[in-house]
């Protein structure tokens, strides 16, 4: 539910007057400020977890982390190593013991944002996809529909303005269009929309290739053949055939990736799951129901050990039926080893194209191999996964979620993802009258 408030009109020529005010014109990276748009709900962005800052919900400092993290993706995709990507991530944005070369510099009126309004998850009909925000808890406030202006102060010191002009811009091209503000942006929440660094009203699927292709030319991002230590943009690029609204392109996205990862019995009845998780869980306890010992389906391997999901994004969190209670296993969590979460190297999120409309987008950023993962019971410990065949599978039989539909079987889930029909539908469905 979403509550408005009656507010006066913003007048943005004050607005950019105000920050032009605020950087000395020789210092401006643009000689205008940007105007960008919060375009899909934002939750969390606040100093504290889940938390949104009454004073500042827009703030300057989470822009230059955002930034930062968007240039090693792109620009900084050409450094060999850690080391080589940390020095010249210092030339630009500074380190402790050197100044930065810019400043993000923002404006906004209040009455402009419209106030906190909040999600009652347990109603049925709240317009965002559920999948996204299931476990956020009832009641949860967010932002939606503010505007800013952005410009970037450059330090007096710079003296190639146009070198650390393509540095920033191919940062903010990135984090515009496939990043966002507060938390869950990789699942869309928080999405913006610019209309210099937007796709704007590029309304066909080759269009909007054609523009992710020319934009990776123009910022000069070499793209690596294989993963670097850190996430980087990759090529792996899907989008709608046709625009429609936001929260319309967000929905259908989600949903896509939703019927992928619940994939189970075909005649649609809750079942058990086609994916292999469940019965290595099953194996790993010495505990399942009965006939669950037996693996599903049935011409799976027996001893089949595979977390293949975990390339989704940990932890993830496997609760099996209570009324199984004493018989299936008792919840287990999945983390990779010596850490509490890895973050998913699937984005998907509607593309805006205007302040109204978008397509969902299905991006991939290209992370290191996951090398090892911890299993976490309330009750006995677990073994390790260390196996990278218990992580990126191969094994062959019916109803392999990581079986494409030409019969070819993936190890990577993330490809699987990306030629599964689901996918193949999602891009070729026309959603365009759906507002």
């Amino acid at each position: 539910m979403t509550r408005e408030f009656s507010k006066p009109k913003t007048n943005w020529h004050d607005v950019k007057h105000a920050i032009d005010k605020k950087i000395h014109e020789d210092q401006r990276l643009f000689k205008e400020p940007l105007t960008i748009h919060l375009v899909t709900p934002m939750f969390g962005g606040g100093p504290q977890s889940n938390s949104i800052d009454q004073e500042r919900p827009i703030r300057e400092s989470a822009i230059r982390g955002h930034l930062r993290f968007w240039w090693r993706a792109t620009r900084g995709a050409v450094c060999k190593n850690a080391n080589d990507l940390s020095k010249q991530e210092a030339e630009i944005f500074g380190h402790t013991e050197q100044a930065s070369q810019i400043q993000v510099v923002t404006h906004y009126e209040k009455d402009e944002v419209k106030r906190n309004s909040k999600v009652f998850f347990k109603k049925k009909n709240h317009p965002f996809p559920r999948y996204v925000l299931s476990n956020m808890k009832d009641e949860t406030p967010y932002l939606m529909k503010a505007q800013f202006s952005l410009n970037i102060r450059l330090s007096k010191k710079t003296t190639d303005f146009e070198l650390i002009k393509k540095e920033v811009e191919a940062a903010l091209w990135a984090w515009i269009n496939f990043g966002g503000l507060g938390s869950r942006t990789r699942r869309g929440c928080g999405s913006l929309y610019c209309k210099q660094f937007s796709p704007y009203n590029k309304r066909t699927k080759t269009q909007l290739e054609k523009w992710f292709e020319q934009k990776l030319l123009e910022y000069d991002i070499q793209l690596p053949a294989s993963s670097r230590e850190w996430p980087t943009l990759s090529r792996e690029f899907k989008v709608q055939a046709f625009p429609s609204s936001m929260i319309s392109s967000w929905q259908s996205v989600i949903q896509t990736y939703e019927t992928f990862r619940r994939r189970s019995n075909p005649d649609k009845k809750r079942g058990r799951s086609c994916w292999p998780e469940a019965d290595t869980i099953r194996l790993f306890t010495g505990k399942a129901k009965l006939g669950h010992d037996i693996p599903y389906p049935k011409d799976k391997p027996f001893e089949y050990q595979a977390f293949p999901k975990a390339q989704f994004g940990l932890p993830i969190q496997f609760r099996f039926a209570p009324k199984d209670s004493g018989k299936d296993p008792d919840p287990v969590t999945l983390l990779p080893k010596g850490k509490d979460r890895l973050a998913s190297p699937l984005i998907l999120k509607p593309l805006a194209i205007n302040q109204k409309e978008s397509v969902g987008m299905v991006m991939v950023l290209q992370q290191p191999k996951i090398e090892a993962l911890s299993l976490l019971g309330d009750r006995k410990p677990l073994p390790d996964v260390t196996d990278e065949q218990s992580i990126y599978p191969t094994a062959t039989y019916s109803k392999n979620p990581l079986q494409d539909e030409s019969g070819r079987t993936h190890s990577s889930a993330i490809q699987a993802f990306l030629h599964s029909k689901e996918v193949q539908t999602f891009c070729q469905k026309d959603y365009k009258n759906k507002h």
